[in-house]
């Protein structure tokens, strides 16, 4: 699964207050694996997880893509 955007607001890398770190915890809590992507965010410090960059990088064995804003 992938899960394009982490952060807050539209245009900056702030991830605190972020409203997809509930859905992505709920994710991982139910044996999602997850990766994240975000193209002003190279770490997201609440969830310490790593943040994909390339938002062009798509797998052909992926289930799902999601788009949070």
């Amino acid at each position: 699964m992938k899960l394009y955007g982490v952060s807050y607001l539209a245009g900056v890398g702030d991830t605190r207050y972020s409203p997809v770190e509930t859905f992505y915890n709920l994710l991982i809590e139910n044996g999602c694996i997850v990766s994240l992507h975000d193209p002003y965010v190279t770490f997201w410090e609440e969830v310490e997880a790593e943040v994909n960059q390339d938002l062009y990088n798509l797998d052909k064995d992926v289930d799902i893509i999601i788009f949070s804003t």
